[in-house]
């Protein structure tokens, strides 16, 4: 009795511990992973749900190997032919809850606001919120010699107001 018990624990034990190691191999750190994340995306979301992220330029979403948050760029664009209204408008016929203002551009920064940020500051969570700002700021930085993008809107419990870069959001790749 006592050999069968020890077998079954080293049976158990050995499928436990091939069970929770990682077989698969490791993408270096420099390969992007947009591409396959996006295909990923594409596959768990329904054609009218792929339709709608696909007007973005950037969206986010969770990759669960990585266990957080990634930026997926949806489309190649030409910064030569973007218009930064039409970058806008592409936000806010995603995101009807959040109203994106655009207020100037001037040299590298354009500036925008939200007139009411209750829901983006304080209903949707601190990874909600941060998920807005990482691809408005990717969309609208593919604007051409745009680098930063300056938020203005009330303060709330999960989002401040701020100039942002593509630096904010590094944790995001």
């Amino acid at each position: 009795m006592t050999f069968s018990f020890r077998f079954l624990m080293l049976c158990f034990s050995t499928v436990f511990v091939n069970a929770c190691t990682d077989n698969t191999n490791k993408k270096s750190a420099t390969q992007d992973t947009t591409l396959q994340t996006k295909s990923v995306v594409q596959q768990k979301y329904s054609d009218k749900t792929k339709k709608i992220l696909n007007k973005l330029i950037w969206t986010t979403d969770f990759d669960t190997a990585k266990h957080d948050f990634v930026l997926i760029k949806n489309r190649e664009v030409n910064p030569d032919t973007l218009i930064p209204q039409k970058i806008i408008d592409e936000i806010n016929s995603v995101e009807a809850s959040i109203f994106l203002q655009l207020e100037k551009v001037s040299h590298d920064t354009i500036y925008v606001s939200i007139p009411d940020s209750y829901y983006l500051t304080e209903r949707i969570g601190t990874s909600g919120a941060s998920n807005y700002m990482a691809y408005t700021t990717f969309s609208l930085t593919e604007l051409k010699g745009i680098k930063y993008v300056h938020y203005d809107f009330e303060e709330g419990e999960h989002l401040s107001p701020g100039t942002m870069t593509r630096n904010n959001y590094k944790n995001y790749r």
